[in-house]
């Protein structure tokens, strides 16, 4: 994740990762690499915009299925098995 900010002033916008108490305050510039897999979120921004860019890197990407079909298997919260052959 990059962040990059337009103004100053803003509150808040911190990435949350609640399994792990913590809570990162990413500014401007600033990349952050982490787990895809681990329960996050961010807390409310207040005052000015802010512009988050992320990208995905996993592998075996190219395997993956269409969006409707990963919607519909993460609705039913079917768990993939990374081992499994496609």
């Amino acid at each position: 994740m990059v962040v990059v900010e337009h103004g100053e002033g803003y509150q808040g916008g911190l990435l949350v990762f609640p399994e792990y108490k913590l809570a990162v305050n990413v500014r401007h510039g600033d990349m952050l690499l982490s787990d895809l897999g681990a329960l996050h979120g961010n807390s409310p921004i207040l005052g000015s915009e802010r512009l988050r860019v992320v990208a995905y890197c996993r592998t075996r990407m190219r395997d993956c299925s269409t969006f409707a079909e990963e919607y519909d298997r993460a609705k039913r919260q079917q768990p993939v098995d990374e081992d499994e052959e496609p």
